[in-house]
C-alpha cells in the first residue's frame, strides 16, 4: 500500500507493508529528497501514520465435494432437478426449462418455483400443459437419475413456489420411499450464518452444485422478505 505523505518540507510518497497490525507509526526519514531543480533536507522530518483494521469481509464461498462436510450427510439427495417440457406446435415434446426442487417428504412432495415449472402462453398467460421428468441424485459426482415423473399439487405466481409430487415410471424408477429435508423457520436465520446452497444451477453442468456461505443480509422487496 503506498500513501502520500504532506508536511513542509514537501510531499513525499511511503510503500507502508501490507501485514501491518493496527496503530500508529513513525517513519524516520534520512536523507535528502530530490524536488525539481531543488534539494530540500528532510534528516529532521517526522511523520506519524496511523495504520487502520481493514473492514471484515465476507467469507469466499466454497464448494463441497464430500458429503460429510455437509449438516446432514445424505442431504444432497433430497435436491432434485426438474426438467418441464412441453407438446410445441408441430405436437413434439419440447424443453422449456430446469431447475431445483426440494424433496420435503419421504412420499415425494417437492417444493419448487413457480417459474420452473409453468410454461405460459406468450399472448395471455395461461398455463399450458406440461409433463415434468424428475431427476434424483443417488452420488454427489455423478449424474442424477432422471427416472421419475410428477404431478402439480399446487402453485402461486405471485410467491413463486409450487408444490409437485414425485411419481414412478413402471421398470424404470427403483425408489419408493424419498430422502428430504424438513422445512424451518427463515426468521431465525441471523447476518453471519453459515448457510449451504444446494441445486442444479444452468452453470452448474448436470451433477449437482452444493455451495458454501454465508447469510449477508435480510431484504423486504417486492412485497416478500429476502435472505441474502
Amino acid at each position: 500500500m503506498q500513501v502520500d505523505i504532506n508536511n513542509t518540507t514537501g510531499s513525499y510518497k511511503w510503500t507502508i507493508p501490507e501485514n501491518l497490525s493496527a496503530g500508529n507509526y513513525k517513519i524516520d526519514i534520512t536523507g535528502y529528497h530530490t524536488g525539481i531543480g531543488s534539494m530540500i533536507d528532510i534528516s529532521q522530518a517526522d511523520f506519524i501514520i496511523k495504520v487502520a483494521d481493514s473492514p471484515n469481509e465476507p467469507e469466499p464461498t466454497t464448494n463441497i465435494t464430500d458429503p460429510s462436510e455437509l449438516p446432514k450427510e445424505n442431504a444432497y439427495k433430497a435436491i432434485v432437478k426438474i426438467k418441464t417440457l412441453f407438446l410445441d406446435r408441430y405436437y413434439n415434446l419440447s424443453p422449456n426449462s430446469e431447475g431445483s426442487g426440494v424433496v420435503i417428504n419421504s412420499d415425494g412432495l417437492i417444493l419448487s418455483n413457480y417459474h420452473v415449472i409453468t410454461v405460459e402462453e406468450e399472448l395471455d398467460d395461461s398455463i399450458r400443459d406440461a409433463v415434468y421428468q424428475i431427476c434424483i441424485p443417488k452420488n454427489i459426482s455423478e449424474e442424477p437419475d432422471c427416472a421419475y415423473t410428477a404431478k402439480v399439487i399446487a402453485r402461486d405466481k405471485n410467491l413463486d413456489m409450487a408444490i409437485l409430487k414425485i411419481e414412478s415410471i413402471a421398470g424404470l424408477s427403483t425408489l419408493q420411499n424419498f430422502s428430504y429435508l424438513d422445512l424451518d423457520q427463515s426468521d431465525i436465520t441471523q447476518t453471519g450464518d453459515e448457510v449451504i446452497a444446494l441445486g442444479y444451477p444452468a452453470i452448474g453442468g448436470e451433477t449437482i452444485t452444493i455451495t458454501k456461505g454465508i447469510v449477508s443480509g435480510k431484504a423486504d422487496k417486492y412485497g416478500q422478505k429476502w435472505i441474502k
